[in-house]
C-alpha cells in the first residue's frame, strides 16, 4: 500500500509538472532548447517569436503538446478561440496533461460562452489528478465566478487542506466567506494572507474592516501603526488607523490619520464618512450635516449619504427631517436596506413600535441575513409583548453569519424576557462578552446584568460595567460642555427638577404621584422634564398639574440642550428617576444641568455616572457595603418610597388553600427577575409542600415559548409541569390585583427582588418570603417588609429561604390572619402615609439646598 504523499512533496510534483522542459513527453534536445527559447518570451509577453517556433516544431512534430499548448494560448490572447480550442485539445489527446492545460482548455472555452463545457473540463481534470492543489483552486475559482459559492467553498477548502500556501487561495476563501457574511472564517482566511503576502497591503483594509465589526479595535493599530510612515499616500492605512482610534475615543489622535485620508482622496466615500464620524464624536452635528448634504449632492444615485444624513438627524432630535429622508429614499430605493433599519431605528425613538416592526420586516425582505434588521426586529417585539416572534428572530439573529459580539445585547434582553437559559447560554461566557463588546452596546445589556449580581464578587463587576459606561457619557459630554454653571440668587423656594421618561402611568410614576400630591408648595417649587412622549396619560397628566409649568417634554431633545433647558429653570436639585432603564436619559446627567444631582427609584444599582451626587436611599434598602455605590447614600428618616396604595379591590374572605386544599403559590413578577436559582429555589419548596401549585400571572404568558421554558425548568427541578399554571389577566380582562385572591402566598425572586409587585401582594393581603442580599437590587422586598415590621419573612441564606417558605405554606393559621389584616397594616404604616412622606423629602431637600449653599 503506497504511502500518502505530503503536501511539500505535491507541490514539489506540480513544480516539476509545470516547469519542466516538456511536460508530456520525451523531447530531442533541439527541440527542448527551442521549446525553453519560446516559453521564456511568451511569458515575456511576447507572441511573433514563440508563434513561429511554435509552428515550426509542429510542422515537423504535429502531436508536441507544448507547442500545441504554447501556439492554442497565442491564438487565445488574439482573438482566435475556436482555433485555440482546438489546438489545446489536441494537447490534451496526446497523454495524460499538467493541470494548467486543462485549466487554459476551460478558459478558452468559458471565453466562447460554452460554460458548461469549461465545467466539465475542469472537473474531469480533477477526477483525473485529485492530488493537484491548483486544479481544485481552478475549480474553485470558476465556481465562485458563477455565483456557486457552495461548491465552490468545497473545492477551495479541498485545495487548502492539500497546499494552503498556494498563491491567493486564502483570499479567494476569504472572498467567499464575506460574500456569505461569515466574517469570522473570512477574517481567519485574509490574516493568513496577509501572513504569506506582507506586502500586499490592500487586504489590509479587509482585515481591518472585519476586526473593527467584531469590536477589536487595538488588534487594528497593532497591526497598523507599525506599517504608517510619515509622508505615506496610502489612504487605507491612514483611515483605518484613524477610525479605530475613533472607536476607542482616542479622538485627538484620530484626526490627523482621517484628515489624512480624505487628503490623499477627498472623492472616497468612506474617507468622507470618517470626517463626519469625527465631527459627530466631537459633538460638530453641524459640520456632520454639511459633509452629508454635499456628499447627498455629489451622488445623487447612491442612497447612502441620505441614510446617514437622516441619521444623524435622528441624534440631534430632528425627526422630522430624519423621516422626510428616509421615507423619500424607501421610495426611490426600496431595495436599500440600511434605510429601512434607519427608519425602524427612527421609529423607535418615538416609541412607534409597530410601525418600527414593519420597518425592520421591510429590510429583512430586502436582506434576509440583515443582522442590524433583525437583531433591531427581535427587540421592538419585546415591548409589543410579540414574545414568541421576538424569540425567533433573537435565535436567528445569534447564528446569522454576520452575527458578532456587537449584536448580542438584544438577544441577550429576549432571552431573559422568555426564560431561555439555554440560549442565554449559547451568547457565551458572560463577562467575557461584556468585557469585549464596544462600548455602544453596553446600554443595550446594563440592565439585565443586575440579575448576575449574586454577591459582592459579582456585584462589583457589574458596578464596574456601570462606571465604564459612565465613563463614555461623561467623556462625550465633555468634548461640547455647557458653560460653567453660573452663581444665581438663592431662590425663595428650593427648585427641585425630575428628570424621567416614567413621570407617566408606569411603577415610578405611581410610587412619584404620593409625593407630588402632598410637598408643601411653600417650601419645594417641582419641576418635570418627560424623556417620554406621554401626551395623554392619565398618570402624566396629574403630576403635570401638581408641577410649576407642567411637565416639559424633552423626549426629542439632544442631551446637551436638555441640559440647557434644566439648567435655564435654575433647578437647584435635579432627580433622575431612570438609571439604566427603557427611555432614560442618564447622557443629560453629565452636563451637570443642575447644581446637585440625585438618583432615585427607577434603578436600584449604581449608574456609574460620577456627576450624580447621591442616591435616595434608607436604612434598610440601602446597600451592606456602600462601597458598591459610587453616588453617596442619601438617607431618608423612614423610607427612601412612598407607596399611594390602590382602589379598594376587594378581598376573598377564604384562603384558596381552603377551597383548593392545596396551597398555592404566586409571582407576577417580570420574567427577566425569574432566573435558574429562583426557579430551583422555588422548587425546593414546593417539593416539601406536597401538592402545592405555582401561578405566574403576566400578561407575557401569552408567549408559548416563555411557558415552555419555565415549565421545562420547573421539570428539571422535579416538578411535574402540570403544578404550573400560567394567566394572562390581560387577555382575560381581568385586573392584576384580583388575580392575588387566587394565590395563597409568594415567594421573592433573586437577585433583583421585587418592589411594586410587593407592595400589591400585601395590599391584597398576600406574604411575600424574601432572599435580602449585599447589593440594592437584592434588599428592596426586605426593605418593604422591614417597614411595615415583616422582618421574620425577610431572609439572609437560602436555605432559611426555603425553610420560612415551607414554615409559612403549613402554617394556615398566619396566612388567614395576613389575608384579612395585611393591607390595614400596611394602610396603616408610614410606607402609605404621603403627607407624613412629603415632609420628610422637604427636610432632606432642604438640608441639602443649605449644604451645597443653595438655601
Amino acid at each position: 500500500m503506497p504511502l500518502k504523499s505530503t503536501a511539500a512533496e505535491r507541490t514539489l510534483r506540480l513544480k516539476q509538472k509545470l516547469t519542466g522542459e516538456s511536460a508530456l513527453m520525451p523531447t530531442a534536445p533541439s527541440v527542448v532548447g527551442r521549446l525553453h527559447t519560446a516559453l521564456s518570451a511568451l511569458r515575456q509577453g511576447e507572441t511573433v517569436q514563440p508563434e513561429a517556433i511554435f509552428r515550426d516544431i509542429l510542422a515537423s512534430a504535429p502531436q508536441n503538446p507544448d507547442a500545441l499548448h504554447g501556439l492554442g494560448l497565442i491564438l487565445l490572447q488574439r482573438g482566435e478561440t475556436k482555433d485555440a480550442i482546438g489546438l489545446l485539445k489536441r494537447a490534451l489527446k496526446t497523454g495524460k496533461a499538467p493541470g494548467q492545460f486543462h485549466v487554459n482548455l476551460a478558459v478558452a472555452l468559458e471565453t466562447d460562452g460554452q460554460i458548461e463545457n469549461a465545467l466539465k473540463t475542469l472537473k474531469k481534470a480533477v477526477s483525473q489528478d485529485g492530488d493537484d492543489p491548483f486544479l481544485h483552486q481552478s475549480l474553485g475559482v470558476f465556481l465562485f465566478n458563477r455565483s456557486r459559492d457552495k461548491d465552490a467553498l468545497h473545492a477551495l477548502e479541498k485545495a487548502a487542506r492539500l497546499n494552503p500556501e498556494l498563491p491567493r487561495l486564502q483570499l479567494m476563501l476569504g472572498d467567499i466567506h464575506i460574500k456569505n457574511q461569515r466574517d469570522d472564517l473570512a477574517l481567519e482566511c485574509y490574516k493568513r494572507h496577509v501572513e504569506q503576502n506582507p506586502e500586499d497591503r490592500r487586504i489590509l483594509s479587509r482585515v481591518a474592516y472585519l476586526l473593527a465589526n467584531q469590536g477589536k479595535h487595538q488588534e487594528i493599530l497593532d497591526r497598523l501603526l507599525p506599517l504608517y510612515e510619515d509622508g505615506t499616500t496610502d489612504g487605507d492605512l491612514c483611515n483605518n488607523i484613524g477610525s479605530a482610534l475613533i472607536h476607542l475615543d482616542r479622538l485627538d489622535d484620530a484626526e490627523p490619520y482621517i484628515l489624512k485620508a480624505y487628503e490623499l482622496d477627498p472623492s472616497r466615500w468612506e474617507f468622507n464618512a470618517n470626517v463626519a464620524g469625527l465631527h459627530m464624536a466631537n459633538e460638530r452635528l453641524d459640520a456632520a450635516v454639511t459633509l452629508f448634504e454635499r456628499l447627498k449632492e455629489q451622488y445623487p444615485d447612491n442612497p447612502q449619504p441620505a441614510t446617514d444624513l437622516a441619521l444623524i438627524y435622528i441624534r440631534m432630535g430632528r425627526v422630522e427631517d430624519a423621516r422626510r429622508e428616509l421615507e423619500a429614499i424607501t421610495e426611490a430605493h426600496p431595495e436599500h436596506d440600511p434605510a429601512w433599519v434607519a427608519l425602524g431605528m427612527l421609529n423607535m425613538t418615538e416609541t412607534r413600535y409597530y410601525d418600527a416592526a414593519d420597518a425592520y420586516r421591510k429590510a429583512i425582505e430586502v436582506n434576509p441575513i440583515n443582522v442590524h434588521a433583525n437583531s433591531n426586529l427581535s427587540i421592538v417585539l419585546k415591548p409589543l409583548n410579540e414574545l414568541d416572534e421576538a424569540s425567533f428572530y433573537a435565535n436567528k439573529t445569534i447564528h446569522l453569519p454576520g452575527f458578532s459580539p456587537a449584536f448580542f445585547s438584544n438577544a441577550f434582553q429576549v432571552f431573559h424576557a422568555t426564560c431561555d437559559f439555554d440560549g442565554i447560554s449559547q451568547l457565551g461566557d458572560l463577562r467575557e462578552l461584556v468585557d469585549n463588546v464596544a462600548d455602544n452596546a453596553l446600554p443595550g445589556c446594563v440592565f439585565d446584568l443586575m440579575r448576575y449580581a449574586e454577591d459582592l464578587e459579582t456585584s462589583r463587576w457589574v458596578a464596574s460595567v456601570n462606571r465604564r459606561w459612565g465613563l463614555v457619557l461623561e467623556e462625550s459630554a465633555a468634548r461640547n460642555p455647557l458653560p460653567p454653571m453660573p452663581t444665581w440668587a438663592k431662590h425663595d423656594k428650593v427648585r427641585v427638577g425630575f428628570l424621567s421618561s416614567d413621570l407617566r402611568d408606569h411603577s415610578v410614576g405611581k410610587h412619584i404621584t404620593p409625593l407630588m400630591e402632598n410637598f408643601d408648595s411653600e417650601r419645594l417649587e417641582v419641576y418635570g422634564y418627560s424623556a417620554w412622549n406621554a401626551e395623554g396619560d392619565r398618570v402624566h397628566e396629574a403630576l403635570a398639574q401638581r408641577m410649576n409649568g407642567g411637565i416639559r417634554n424633552v423626549s426629542n431633545l439632544m442631551a446637551r440642550d436638555v441640559a440647557a433647558v434644566i439648567r435655564a429653570d435654575e433647578i437647584d436639585i435635579l432627580f433622575e428617576l431612570n438609571g439604566h432603564t427603557m427611555g432614560a436619559r442618564l447622557d443629560v446627567v453629565p452636563y451637570r444641568p443642575a447644581p446637585v444631582q440625585i438618583e432615585w427609584l427607577g434603578f436600584p444599582f449604581t449608574t456609574g455616572l460620577k456627576d450624580l451626587d447621591y442616591f435616595l436611599l434608607d436604612e434598610h434598602v440601602a446597600p451592606a457595603d456602600l462601597s458598591l455605590m459610587l453616588e453617596k447614600p442619601l438617607m431618608m428618616p423612614e423610607s427612601w418610597t412612598i407607596f399611594g396604595g390602590y382602589p379598594d379591590m376587594p378581598i376573598t374572605g377564604t384562603l384558596p388553600v381552603e377551597e383548593n386544599g392545596y396551597i398555592t403559590f404566586g409571582s407576577l413578577n417580570a420574567p427577566y427577575k425569574m432566573t435558574r436559582p429562583t426557579i430551583e429555589a422555588w422548587s425546593r419548596v414546593m417539593l416539601q409542600v406536597p401538592n402545592s401549585r405555582m401561578m405566574i400571572v403576566r400578561p407575557d404568558v401569552k408567549s408559548r415559548i416563555l411557558c415552555a421554558n419555565i415549565a421545562n425548568e420547573f421539570n428539571n427541578c422535579g416538578i411535574n409541569p402540570e403544578r404550573i399554571g400560567f394567566f394572562d389577566n390581560r387577555s382575560n380582562k381581568i385586573n392584576f390585583q384580583n388575580c392575588y385572591n387566587f394565590i395563597d402566598m409568594t415567594m421573592d425572586t433573586m437577585p433583583v427582588t421585587g418592589g411594586t409587585t410587593t407592595c400589591d401582594a400585601m395590599w391584597m393581603g398576600v406574604p411575600v418570603v424574601t432572599l435580602a442580599g449585599p447589593s440594592y437590587h437584592q434588599r428592596i422586598s426586605h426593605a418593604l417588609l422591614s417597614h411595615i415590621g415583616l422582618q421574620e419573612l425577610s431572609t439572609t441564606s437560602l436555605d432559611e429561604f426555603v425553610q420560612r417558605s415551607v414554615d409559612l405554606a403549613g402554617d394556615i393559621d398566619s396566612l388567614r390572619f395576613l389575608r384579612r389584616n395585611l393591607r390595614t397594616i400596611l394602610r396603616e404604616s408610614y410606607l402609605c402615609d404621603g403627607p407624613r412622606y412629603a415632609t420628610h423629602f422637604c427636610d432632606v431637600m432642604e438640608k441639602v439646598a443649605r449644604e451645597h449653599g443653595l438655601a
